[in-house]
């Protein structure tokens, strides 16, 4: 890796550590990197293949990554990797501003709903839901391990939003009063899976018993058409354990389809299935590549 422009490098370096920010952060900064590198006469097309493992290596559970490397691949076989990395900037940065809005088919007044880990665009959408007076209740899942779950709460409360931070293990409690669970999503897999913080496949059993919808809110860029459920990469961190000591366990799991009610995105609400995830897989790849 070190052979690569220092642009590029730095860009690499930091999505490799970065745990707090999200895909679209990580993706717009490796862009940025290569579109740094390509300027200052980089020849990165020459070693296209090593860039391209280089890019989805910094983060395989990062599914934008995988936009990221695979536009400019594709770009250099075009012969003009610049214009289809501006054009997936573009699409990345304006993917989020239409979610909230969509989001709005769906929500009704009073909802009350149940969340796990941190994204931003379930925040979007409930800040979005409490401008509109739709939105009665947050219960955010605490998240363990990390505490991602606390993040979103504090920036909900915060915004004014009644939130309430319970523990994982009280989530088949509260959810009997729950009109939705929201997720986002770190991956959703060619065949429907959903990858996400550990603990959101159980929250979406919990939800299947109690027949509460289970919703995804994600962008386009979150489907990476070369993973199926069985091949999501896992990763695992080592986290300390109060009273304990640290211990290395599995950060995502994964959600299969059936447990999945419907999903928001850029491009509106939809049930979910394989069929309407590769539709909006292949009309943001057009919009790239036109």
């Amino acid at each position: 890796m070190e052979q690569f422009p220092k642009p590029l490098l730095n860009a690499l370096k930091e999505v490799r550590k970065e745990r707090v920010r999200g895909a679209a952060w990580c993706a717009l900064r490796i862009i940025e990197g290569l579109l740094d590198s390509l300027s200052a006469g980089s020849k990165l097309c020459g070693i296209s293949e090593k860039v391209y493992n280089a890019i989805i290596e910094a983060n395989p559970s990062m599914s934008s990554l995988y936009w990221v490397a695979m536009t400019f691949k594709r770009g250099c076989e075009l012969g003009d990797p610049e214009t289809y990395l501006r054009r997936l900037l573009f699409e990345v940065s304006e993917a989020r501003k239409r979610i909230p809005d969509n989001s709005l088919g769906i929500l009704k007044k009073g909802s009350r709903i149940m969340t796990i880990s941190y994204s931003s665009n379930v925040e979007l959408v409930l800040r979005n839901a409490f401008r509109r007076k739709l939105l009665e209740e947050v219960i955010a899942l605490e998240s363990r391990p990390g505490g991602e779950g606390i993040r979103l709460a504090q920036s909900l409360k915060e915004f004014g939003i009644n939130v309430k931070v319970i523990p994982d293990s009280t989530m088949h409690i509260y959810i009997k009063d729950i009109d939705f669970v929201m997720s986002g999503a770190d991956t959703i897999t060619n065949d429907g899976c959903l990858v996400h913080k550990v603990g959101t496949q159980l929250l979406a059993r919990v939800a299947a018993r109690e027949d509460v919808p289970f919703i995804v809110v994600f962008e386009p860029f979150k489907i990476n058409m070369r993973l199926d459920c069985s091949t999501a990469p896992i990763i695992e961190r080592s986290f300390e354990i109060e009273g304990w000591k640290s211990e290395v366990y599995p950060l995502f799991d994964i959600t299969t389809p059936d447990l999945i009610s419907k999903g928001i995105t850029s491009e509106g609400i939809f049930s979910w299935s394989v069929d309407e995830l590769n539709k909006i897989a292949e009309t943001f790849l057009k919009r790239i590549f036109g």
